[in-house]
């Protein structure tokens, strides 16, 4: 089975827009297949067990998305890189985002570094990395609504969080009952985190004084800071935690 019944909404980390995916010079991308890509989907919201082949989880994925997805395997072959189609990944449960999100996460949980390209009627895995996350609080109207539920006032903590509690876990608290729909969305750059040495950062033990009502945005930056982290508003209506950039940057 490729669907796991991990519990926690944490995923791995996507940061380029579909409308930045680096398209074929030769054929331009059909608008139906960018539509697909562009439309919301949460069916990885069980994610993808560890150890699954890349070529079984891309065909999992287009299956259950309607599309049609091609590895360059000689692309990889010239980077040094064989049997690509046989490289295990894992996917924890991904939140309701774009489908083109969605598959640079699950690309994002494996090794070598793969990203995608859009050809005319299909979608091609390639090697590469999608661009580095960066700040999009007025790329939409999504974002900036999202901008203004973040200065919002909360009074999640007023009892405060336990010291010893999983990162996780205080994360999802403060995110849920917030907000016009009633929870807001986030994804952890775990990829990220692991690179800078700290992969296990869900599991990190944080704690929070009683608080009362105050700025929600307040509230997670205190929360991310017991990590070294921060986050940045993404277009699509949710916020991206990444590592904090080193003090004097």
């Amino acid at each position: 089975m490729l669907i796991t019944n991990l519990g926690a909404v944490i995923v791995f980390a996507l940061t380029a827009h579909v409308t930045d995916l680096p398209a074929d010079k030769a054929q331009d991308p059909t608008e139906e297949l960018r539509k697909k890509l562009e439309a919301p989907s949460d069916k990885l919201k069980t994610g993808i067990d560890k150890g699954t082949p890349l070529a079984d989880a891309i065909e999992f994925f287009g299956r259950i998305h309607h599309l049609t997805i091609k590895i360059d395997v000689a692309a990889f072959q010239r980077k040094g890189i064989k049997n690509v189609e046989q490289a295990q990944l894992e996917v924890p449960p991904l939140p309701r985002i774009p489908t083109g999100r969605l598959l640079q996460f699950m690309l994002d949980g494996m090794e070598p570094d793969a990203t995608f390209i859009i050809k005319r009627d299909h979608v091609l895995i390639v090697p590469g990395k999608p661009k580095p996350p960066r700040d999009e609080s007025k790329d939409s109207p999504a974002a900036r609504e999202l901008t203004k539920v973040l200065s919002e006032p909360t009074d999640r903590f007023k009892n405060g969080i336990d010291a010893g509690t999983p990162f996780k876990d205080a994360l999802d608290f403060l995110c849920r009952a917030h907000g016009p729909v009633g929870f807001v969305i986030y994804v952890i750059d775990h990829r990220a985190f692991k690179e800078r040495g700290a992969p296990d950062i869900v599991e990190k033990q944080v704690k929070f004084p009683p608080t009362a009502k105050a700025p929600f945005n307040q509230i997670l930056e205190q929360l991310l800071a017991q990590v070294e982290a921060e986050y940045l508003v993404q277009a699509d209506g949710y916020f991206l935690v990444v590592p904090a950039k080193p003090k004097g940057k």
